[in-house]
């Protein structure tokens, strides 16, 4: 008979690429025979992350028949919005990438043209972002791709590859997607 258990850990004051690089892909690519005959839920909690946008989080995992899935995974944008992610990991070429799709949901449109460094009345309309974002593990860049504003037609955005290094460098592409 299965073990099943119903577990909560929280994680404080983390990077976020320390989280995907020394945890997540840890947790996601295991090995089958570590789990045995466990089944349950794990919720984690992300409080008072180490980034400039993300502060806190949470990730819902089921374990059930030696599988962890991520059932859903929802990150506060500080002061802007909230993300809701599909979140997972695929190898290419030797290379453990995470992958991460988005939706944010934004929530105030004010703050996020001063975090973001662009007009007020630009932002004004906009009420979602769609975005993907990928990172090979143990690397600090992150791409962003297929960015759609609002679930409207805008294919010149959404076959664009952005390469974001650090904050300066996010705004920079978001104020080129906005103008």
């Amino acid at each position: 008979k299965p073990f099943f258990f119903n577990g909560t850990l929280i994680i404080k004051e983390k990077k976020i690429e320390n989280i995907i690089d020394n945890f997540l892909s840890k947790l996601i690519l295991y090995d089958k025979n570590y789990l045995g005959n466990l089944s349950g839920s794990l919720k984690i909690k992300f409080n008072e992350l180490n980034n400039k946008l993300i502060k806190k989080g949470e990730l819902d995992f089921i374990i059930n028949e030696k599988k962890i899935n991520i059932s859903q995974a929802k990150f506060n944008l500080h002061k802007i919005g909230k993300i809701v992610s599909n979140i997972s990991f695929k190898e290419d070429k030797g290379n453990i990438i995470f992958v991460s799709k988005n939706k944010l949901f934004v929530e105030d449109h004010i703050e996020f043209a001063k975090i973001f460094q662009v007009s007020s009345k630009k932002v004004k309309s906009i009420k979602q972002i769609n975005f993907t974002l990928e990172k090979n593990i143990n690397d600090t860049e992150f791409i962003i791709t297929k960015v759609e504003i609002n679930n409207k037609d805008n294919n010149k955005f959404s076959e664009k590859i952005f390469l974001v290094k650090n904050i300066q460098n996010l705004r920079s592409h978001i104020r080129n997607v906005i103008d």
